[in-house]
């Protein structure tokens, strides 16, 4: 069965901790954290919005579910509708209606992101009514992240946010401070795309990035998890970024030219990282 349809998996991580991958349009996996307390649930992120998120976590815990989109973009915010208390930080608030219109997730659906949609997905009436189903749900705007610090789950499981700007203005980074693990979404990953419309500059990116990882260093966060891979990663890989985007900022080494689907960019490798950028300053 195609990923379009078979439309997620579900993973114990860690302790009390579970990682749910959403395939929605056949574009690769896009990955959501549920982090669960002794009183409360925590949701870190909500994918496309095609699965029914509310029964999917109810067979892991019936305790009281909150949600934290780590950014504004279609693929981590548009499940948001199925939580009553879903939050996004508001210089995201733009991104968020721009993404989650009719319109986009349409475009969306017909054309790809990353990977342009088969022939045969695009003729499938099941992937159609899938299509029709997202494009109808209402969505507003989401509760402002600012208002709310921190989480506490219970059972000395005490979750807080903080800024990691430049992938979008209002991308944020979770951390679960019980079991020292950072969710940076696609505020951190091993490929920054820093090339949309929304996105910062590279220098802009730099400094943000510099912030945070001073931070998790004195949390002594040794591991986090991304927005588009399953798996635990170092917080090692945060100095390869800020070596890339020193690569770039010092002009020694040309870039890239590369076409995605989602737009033209630069390409900078450096070690274990990828910059996708169109402003260097």
């Amino acid at each position: 069965m195609s990923e379009y349809l078979s439309k997620y998996k579900v993973r114990k991580i860690y302790e009390d901790t579970y990682a749910i991958a959403d395939y929605g349009f056949d574009q690769g996996p896009v990955y959501m954290y549920l982090l669960v307390g002794s009183r409360k649930a925590l949701l870190i992120d909500s994918g496309y919005g095609g699965i029914d998120l509310p029964a999917v976590i109810s067979g892991i815990t019936d305790l009281e579910v909150s949600c934290i989109c780590t950014h504004g973009h279609v693929d981590h915010a548009c499940g948001a509708y199925h939580f009553e208390k879903a939050y996004l930080h508001t210089a995201d608030a733009e991104v968020y209606a721009h993404w989650s219109s009719s319109e986009n997730i349409r475009a969306l659906a017909t054309h790809g992101l990353v990977f342009t949609p088969a022939p045969e997905q695009l003729a499938d009436a099941r992937y159609q009514a899938l299509v029709d189903s997202l494009v109808s749900r209402p969505r507003g705007p989401l509760l402002p992240l600012e208002d709310v610090p921190q989480f506490d789950l219970g059972g000395g499981r005490l979750v807080t946010w903080t800024p990691v700007p430049g992938h979008t203005p209002g991308s944020v980074a979770v951390i679960d401070h019980k079991y020292k693990t950072a969710f940076d979404s696609d505020g951190a990953a091993s490929g920054v795309w820093l090339f949309l419309p929304e996105s910062s500059s590279v220098a802009a990116y730099r400094d943000a990035l510099a912030s945070y990882a001073a931070q998790l260093e004195k949390l002594d966060i040794r591991k986090h998890y991304v927005g588009h891979m399953g798996r635990c990663l170092s917080t090692r890989r945060n100095q390869d970024l800020l070596a890339c985007c020193d690569t770039i900022l010092n002009g020694r080494k040309p870039a890239y030219d590369i076409a995605l689907l989602a737009g033209q960019a630069k390409l900078m490798i450096s070690h274990d990282a990828q910059v996708f950028y169109s402003r260097v300053r």
